[in-house]
């Protein structure tokens, strides 16, 4: 019977995801033009074991995505670093000292100190798994800064904000309870927003809208559920905007791609244990609404990682976790917009 009534709900939202996502579509046709300029394409090349939960950034300096630890399909965690120079993935050797292990950490690249940012996550064992640690990385070598700053945390998001020139943190989980924190991080200090905006978030996404110079804040899970919510944080203010679009859901992943101007947004989660929905659904974010692409592309997945290769002007996805208990991607894949 419980079996029954948990497939039941699956169908349900499924239902409901696609009648809001038919109501949306049906006052924003035509699609057609914006379909067939964009587009996902996999790489079939090799690279990092399959994970999700992982970090992932573009570094501009040296024009690669960067891949950071992350989760096994096993439950292993890992402290794996891998690089993609638009044509293969390498393992790089890092020297200690470095993050180490971890999962459902944050990275955020700031272009103007030319580095690369890592905040906490999770770290199984002894003690408290719940890391507080801010690390850079630069010159091919990774530094952990001792300075105060937000709370340990997990399924936290961070992005850069190219205006004001730092890194933006908000959310995540203490062990205790979703929080609602706004911070920034200058290179050398972190500052605390005392700012007003989203609920406590845990797993939501964050990218930086670099053609309206905000930061945008997409779904994630809330103590009322999951999060349809679409925010903007401009300077110190957060601003809740559109409330259609795509359907409320946590650990999705977005990428600004400045050659379409709008933010991307592909996958997720909702359901409850075990009998989660993975989505596939790819949105753009344009400053004002939300549209929905009728494309194929990446099979549902949560927890995956996407950053914009500036240099190739294509976002960049690798990993997740797919549907099926103890399971982890480890698939590239391009999207062209």
């Amino acid at each position: 019977m419980l079996l029954k009534i948990s497939n039941y709900r699956v169908l349900i939202m499924r239902f409901f995801c696609l009648l809001c996502s038919m109501i949306f579509i049906s006052g924003f046709l035509p699609l057609d033009a914006q379909d067939k300029a964009s587009t996902w394409t996999e790489v079939n090349v090799s690279g990092p074991s399959a994970r999700h939960d992982h970090a992932m950034v573009y570094d501009s300096i040296r024009k690669k995505i960067v891949v950071f630890a992350g989760e096994s399909g096993s439950g292993s965690e890992l402290s794996d670093q891998w690089e993609w120079d638009g044509k293969q993935w390498e393992k790089i050797s890092v020297d200690a000292p470095y993050p180490y292990i971890r999962t459902e950490h944050a990275m955020a690249y700031h272009m103007k100190k030319k580095m690369i940012v890592l905040f906490g996550g999770w770290k199984s064992g002894w003690g408290n798994p719940y890391k507080n640690d801010t690390w850079v990385y630069k010159s091919n070598k990774w530094e952990e800064i001792d300075t105060p700053g937000p709370t340990g945390r997990s399924k936290h998001a961070m992005a850069y904000d190219e205006k004001r020139k730092v890194v933006v943190l908000y959310g995540g989980y203490d062990g205790n309870e979703r929080l609602n924190d706004t911070w920034t991080f200058n290179g050398t200090k972190w500052t605390k927003l005392n700012i007003s905006g989203p609920p406590g978030l845990i797993n939501h996404a964050l990218a930086y809208d670099a053609k309206r110079k905000v930061i945008v804040l997409f779904g994630g899970y809330s103590d009322a559920g999951y999060s349809g919510e679409t925010w903007i944080l401009k300077g110190k203010k957060w601003k809740k905007m559109s409330s259609t679009g795509p359907c409320g859901r946590s650990r999705p992943s977005m990428a600004f791609s400045k050659k379409g101007n709008v933010v991307v947004l592909f996958g997720g989660r909702q359901g409850s244990h075990p009998y989660y929905e993975y989505l596939d659904d790819t949105w753009l974010w344009n400053g004002k609404k939300w549209t929905q692409l009728d494309i194929s592309g990446p099979e549902g997945r949560s927890s995956h990682s996407m950053a914009y290769d500036i240099k190739r002007k294509r976002v960049v996805l690798f990993g997740g976790d797919p549907e099926g208990s103890w399971n982890a991607l480890g698939d590239t894949w391009l999207f062209k917009k």
